[in-house]
Protein backbone atom coordinates (compact mmCIF):
# COMPACT_ATOMS: atom_id res chain seq x y z
CA UNK A 1 0.00 0.00 0.00
CA UNK A 2 3.10 2.60 0.97
CA UNK A 3 3.97 2.46 -2.75
CA UNK A 4 0.44 3.78 -3.86
CA UNK A 5 1.20 6.68 -1.71
CA UNK A 6 -1.17 5.22 1.08
CA UNK A 7 0.64 6.38 4.69
CA UNK A 8 0.50 4.01 7.57
CA UNK A 9 1.34 4.16 10.90
CA UNK A 10 1.33 1.88 13.75
CA UNK A 11 0.77 2.40 17.31
CA UNK A 12 3.76 3.15 19.83
CA UNK A 13 2.49 1.78 23.26
CA UNK A 14 5.43 2.13 25.96
CA UNK A 15 3.47 2.54 29.04
CA UNK A 16 0.62 1.44 30.93
CA UNK A 17 -2.19 3.81 31.07
CA UNK A 18 -0.28 6.14 29.16
CA UNK A 19 -2.29 6.97 25.58
CA UNK A 20 -1.27 5.29 22.17
CA UNK A 21 0.91 7.66 19.43
CA UNK A 22 1.19 6.64 16.39
CA UNK A 23 4.14 6.71 13.64
CA UNK A 24 4.68 6.27 10.10
CA UNK A 25 5.68 2.94 8.75
CA UNK A 26 7.54 2.25 5.97
CA UNK A 27 8.85 -0.92 4.22
CA UNK A 28 12.58 -2.02 6.25
CA UNK A 29 11.38 0.78 8.64
CA UNK A 30 14.05 0.38 12.05
CA UNK A 31 11.45 -0.92 14.61
CA UNK A 32 11.89 -0.50 18.71
CA UNK A 33 10.18 -2.88 21.05
CA UNK A 34 7.51 -0.85 23.84
CA UNK A 35 5.31 -2.27 26.50
CA UNK A 36 4.99 -6.55 26.11
CA UNK A 37 7.87 -5.54 23.76
CA UNK A 38 4.96 -5.17 20.75
CA UNK A 39 7.43 -3.76 17.64
CA UNK A 40 7.23 0.25 16.65
CA UNK A 41 8.36 2.55 14.25
CA UNK A 42 11.79 3.64 15.78
CA UNK A 43 12.10 6.87 13.47
CA UNK A 44 8.66 7.31 12.02
CA UNK A 45 7.23 10.63 12.31
CA UNK A 46 4.49 10.89 14.86
CA UNK A 47 0.84 11.45 12.67
CA UNK A 48 -3.02 11.29 13.44
CA UNK A 49 -4.68 8.86 11.77
CA UNK A 50 -7.81 9.22 9.75
CA UNK A 51 -8.54 5.32 9.47
CA UNK A 52 -7.82 3.08 12.39
CA UNK A 53 -8.23 -0.58 11.87
CA UNK A 54 -8.01 -2.43 15.07
CA UNK A 55 -9.10 -5.75 16.41
CA UNK A 56 -11.75 -6.26 18.53
CA UNK A 57 -11.02 -8.35 22.01
CA UNK A 58 -14.61 -9.98 22.53
CA UNK A 59 -18.50 -9.92 21.91
CA UNK A 60 -21.09 -10.09 24.43
CA UNK A 61 -24.38 -12.46 23.76
CA UNK A 62 -25.82 -9.21 21.85
CA UNK A 63 -22.93 -9.14 19.52
CA UNK A 64 -21.99 -5.77 20.94
CA UNK A 65 -18.12 -5.34 21.55
CA UNK A 66 -17.24 -6.53 25.04
CA UNK A 67 -16.60 -3.78 27.94
CA UNK A 68 -12.87 -4.93 27.65
CA UNK A 69 -12.51 -3.65 24.37
CA UNK A 70 -14.28 -0.67 25.10
CA UNK A 71 -12.87 0.26 28.10
CA UNK A 72 -9.08 -0.41 26.34
CA UNK A 73 -9.68 1.76 23.31
CA UNK A 74 -11.03 4.58 25.37
CA UNK A 75 -8.57 4.57 28.27
CA UNK A 76 -5.51 4.69 25.80
CA UNK A 77 -6.66 6.83 22.95
CA UNK A 78 -5.35 10.54 23.03
CA UNK A 79 -7.84 13.05 24.78
CA UNK A 80 -7.16 15.43 22.00
CA UNK A 81 -7.64 12.94 19.23
CA UNK A 82 -11.16 13.01 17.33
CA UNK A 83 -12.53 10.82 15.13
CA UNK A 84 -14.51 11.42 11.89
Amino acid sequence: MSERGVHIALPVAVALGQPLLFREWRPNARMARGLWKIPYPADGAEVVPSVVIAPVVGFDKDCFASATAEDFSTELWPASTRLR
